[in-house]
């Protein structure tokens, strides 16, 4: 219910549902159960969401702990909430926690899709970091795993493109700032 409630955009509803029900999921399951690792993460997210990091960094945790031992650091399910964490703590300015976030979300076997988002977001954290040789290459990795996901009308691989530009601009190369936001600009 809590999660229908948020897929309608009825946050507040959601949120009273999450906040009922997980108790009594972990409960009646355990706390090592996949569903409450997934309740635990979809509760994190609307927190996130709502603009409430504080409370949602806690339960990114304990999914993450459910996760590590149900499936292993190396898991689909673990990758993506060390993936959602990572971009939390971006959000907070927390730039080497988020960038070993990201790291970890990319030991994941996982799609080329989300290895693209994985590169992409660590190439935003180096790129705050001012390293940028590195979240050059970062980018430009994603911008090759959103071509290879072939996606059509995928924004994701401009949104790369047009981060390298930005980063390009910052190392004083406006010429190839200004090359690349265009190319992204045509692609949209």
């Amino acid at each position: 219910l809590a999660l229908m409630l948020e897929e309608g955009g009825r946050y507040d509803e959601g949120l009273r549902e999450y906040a009922a029900a997980l108790p009594i999921l972990a409960l009646a399951r355990g706390a090592y159960d996949p569903r409450v690792c997934e309740a635990e993460r979809n509760y994190a997210g609307l927190l996130d969401r709502v603009g409430r990091a504080s409370d949602a960094e806690p339960l990114f945790t304990r999914a993450l702990a459910c996760y590590e031992k149900l499936y292993g650091v190396d898991s689909r399910p673990y990758s993506r909430v060390v993936f959602s964490r990572g971009i939390l703590l971006l959000g907070q300015h927390r730039l080497a926690e988020a960038e070993q976030d990201f790291r970890a979300a990319l030991r994941a076997n996982d799609s080329d899709y989300t290895h693209a988002h994985g590169h992409r977001y660590l190439g935003r954290v180096l790129e705050e970091q001012k390293r940028y040789p590195e979240a050059l290459a970062e980018l430009a990795e994603a911008e090759r795993l959103y071509r290879v996901a072939d996606l059509p009308h995928d924004i994701q691989r401009w949104r790369a493109r047009a981060d390298a530009g930005y980063v390009m601009f910052l190392q004083g190369d406006a010429r190839g700032a200004r090359t690349a936001v265009d190319a992204a600009l045509a692609g949209i």
